[in-house]
């Protein structure tokens, strides 16, 4: 606080200064009236000329009492706005979830809500830029010089890209959202090192799986690409828009379905295995339900259950001497059952590599693309389109072969290195074959109609 005075006629007048200068106050001593000029000569004497309150100066003149009276109001400064980020998702990868709470009052302690997805095209954070301040002025008619916001950064990571303007950040595939300090990304694959439990709750994913552990009873994996499994699943539910990879088991009444090809050590205790591509079971199934829309291959002894084929079914050995009911059907290898299963796959892997290619041109245009984006996507790029020539060659052979172009038709079949025991069933196209004593033959065939037993 400053103080200045000023004396006229016997009367004080005090002037003081506050707030940096943007308050003038007076203070008449004695508290006697007097002219308001007297109290203006004082404010000019001390060059207070801006924010003079006229009303404020005539009551103080005539009224004066024991307190400073303010007669002059100047103006603060305003600071700028700071930049503020704002994000739309939680961030951080795998959080602490919490359970589900259903509409009838119960909780679904698998339902944690751990795993955050966004969408391809997605904006997944906003800044809004920093403010100018405004500056103030003083009752001297002196500038006050304001303070700007602070500024807040917006970086992009791997899988995003920033805006031209720097204000937008837009997820380039689907996935899960990451922040590390102020850089944002979005990461194609989850990795869960342990098992699937109540731990981790049921896993829903818009991108890859890899875990290091089971999935145990109850619970749930669905990811729209591969998932890959270091453990058994026991008594789970597995659901893959890509591959899947279990390097354990698949026991006790598990379900698996998948658009691409899937591989387990062993399948057991009727669960079920269904994909629209190849399955390899490396070592055996016992009494379970395997589907595959081309073929499936069986390391050693396929015993018991169904096993139903577009292509081929082969193992070591079939069925069980004791005559184990044990079923195979390639009814569905068709040619036209095949290519039609290799037209969706050309046209699934066409519309990815179009994505693809779409997010390969953003970057490519893009200057602030973060660093390994280019690389990255054209790695991506390069394997879808060398699948699809694969694919589409495939697809072009049957074609050719297909009934009615001249071509031979491929024959169903299925196969046994130590041949066929009693209790399979065989069902082809047009024949149904029963074994009911020991086959010796490797292979049986629908040609044309007619059995063949090689």
């Amino acid at each position: 606080m400053d103080t200045v005075t000023g004396a006229s006629s016997g009367v004080q007048i005090k002037v003081i200064l506050r707030e940096r200068n943007t308050e003038a106050l007076v203070k008449i001593d004695p508290p006697t009236p007097c002219d308001p000029a007297q109290i203006k000569q004082a404010l000019a004497a001390h060059n207070v000329v801006f924010g003079l309150d006229e009303m404020a100066i005539l009551a103080a003149s005539q009224y004066p009492g024991d307190d400073p009276v303010r007669v002059a109001q100047g103006i603060l400064p305003q600071p700028g706005q700071d930049a503020k980020v704002t994000y739309f998702f939680r961030g951080g990868g795998m959080g602490a979830g919490k359970p589900l709470e259903l509409d009838d009052g119960r909780v679904d302690f698998r339902e944690l809500g751990t795993i955050e997805n966004v969408t391809k095209g997605q904006v997944l954070a906003s800044k809004t830029p920093l403010g100018p301040g405004l500056p103030g002025t003083s009752v001297l008619g002196e500038e006050i010089p304001s303070r700007d916001g602070k500024e807040s950064h917006l970086r992009a990571g791997q899988n995003v890209v920033l805006s031209d303007d720097g204000l937008h950040v837009t997820a380039l595939i689907d996935g899960m959202p990451k922040i590390d300090g102020s850089r944002i990304s979005v990461q194609p694959m989850i990795v869960i090192m342990g098992d699937v439990d109540f731990s981790t709750g049921n896993i829903n994913f818009q991108g890859s799986v890899k875990i290091g552990g089971n999935v145990l009873p109850g619970f749930t994996v669905k990811a729209t690409q591969d998932i890959e499994i270091g453990g058994v699943v026991e008594g789970a539910s597995i659901e893959s828009g890509g591959k899947v990879t279990v390097k354990g088991g698949v026991r006790q009444h598990s379900v698996i379905t998948s658009h691409a090809d899937v591989s387990v050590r062993f399948v057991d205790s009727e669960s079920s295995i269904t994909t629209r591509a190849n399955l390899v079971v490396v070592e055996s199934s016992m009494h379970s339900s395997l589907t595959a829309g081309l073929a499936i291959k069986v390391g050693k002894k396929l015993i018991g259950g169904t096993a139903q084929a577009g292509e081929f079914i082969s193992a070591e050995q079939i069925g069980a001497t004791g005559g184990t009911h044990t079923v195979l059907d390639v009814r569905h290898g068709r040619q036209a059952k095949v290519i039609e299963q290799l037209m969706r796959a050309v046209a699934t892997l066409n519309a990815q590599l179009n994505t693809v290619n779409q997010t390969y041109n953003l970057i490519v245009a893009n200057p602030n693309a973060p660093q390994g984006a280019f690389e990255k996507t054209r790695e991506i790029k390069a394997q879808l389109e060398s699948r699809l020539d694969q694919l589409s060659m495939e697809l072009n052979e049957r074609q050719t072969q297909s009934p009615g172009s001249g071509g031979a038709t491929r024959p169903a079949f299925v196969a046994a290195r130590d041949g066929f025991n009693p209790g399979v069933h065989v069902h082809f196209d047009q024949i149904f074959y029963h074994v009911d004593n020991f086959l010796p033959m490797q292979r049986i065939a629908e040609v044309n109609g007619e059995l063949s037993l090689i």
